[in-house]
């Protein structure tokens, strides 16, 4: 399913039901019941629920000594972390799972940083943000995931730069489309939240001016937009480091 129905939690019930009749299956199938009921959860924004369920994925994942699978449950529980609220706890268990051994090269890396960079923006924590993001940005782009993008955009409408704000709402547009990505709804919430900010200080033609600009800013520039001294910006006219 990818959106909710009135039958999703009788279709939860029927899956436990048959499940519990069946306690000779593998562990992989109450590891499949937990995803699938998260996923239940997720589509009718019961994040509470969500996360027990991703929390019961773990486990299982760990247990079965599935690595794969823990970690992707892992980064997901940071994910609805951030989505209740609990940055601090989005943060602490995003670090815990970045700070293990090398080895493991897997897009579930990649998540990790998002889920910090975005608990770091939730929180205010702006340097730190800074730091973090070079370091998430190559990881989302390895992948061709360009999550950081909009993040870009709400720091610098949080920060009064409305005009490079503007910029950054069109490079995270451009960025989407070319990597052929659907703009998920804390994406979409990211951007909003920065053009309101933006419009609050620009017209109509100054705003879709600088949008249109950033349409043709490529990854370097708005890393230097984003994370770079104000002082040491071009300006919003300025034409330097877009795409040939």
């Amino acid at each position: 399913s990818v959106e909710a129905s009135d039958d999703l939690v009788a279709l939860c019930a029927a899956m436990r039901a048959l499940l519990a009749r069946h306690p000779e299956w593998p562990l992989s199938a109450p590891l499949s019941l937990a995803g699938a009921e998260a996923w239940a959860c997720m589509l009718r924004a019961d994040y509470e629920g969500q996360l027990r369920h991703r929390l019961v994925e773990h486990e299982l994942a760990c247990r079965h000594g599935w690595q794969d699978m823990a970690d992707a449950a892992d980064t997901n529980v940071v994910a609805v972390l951030n989505e209740l609220g609990r940055h601090e706890e989005a943060l602490a268990r995003s670090r815990t799972f970045l700070e293990r051994p090398a080895g493991r090269d897997s897009r579930n890396v990649a998540y990790a940083w998002i889920g910090q960079t975005r608990a770091l923006l939730e929180l205010g924590r702006f340097d730190e943000f800074r730091a973090a993001a070079p370091r998430a940005a190559s990881a989302l782009r390895k992948y061709g995931l360009p999550l950081v993008t909009d993040q870009y955009a709400l720091l610098l409408a949080q920060q009064g730069r409305a005009h490079d704000a503007a910029r950054v709402i069109g490079h995270a547009r451009s960025a989407y489309q070319a990597a052929g990505m659907a703009v998920e709804q804390v994406t979409l919430g990211n951007l909003e939240r920065a053009e309101r900010l933006a419009r609050a200080s620009l017209d109509e033609a100054t705003f879709t001016a600088c949008v249109a600009k950033g349409r043709c800013l490529d990854d370097a520039a708005a890393d230097r937009l984003a994370l770079g001294p104000p002082e040491g910006l071009a300006s919003p006219a300025d034409e330097s480091g877009t795409r040939a």
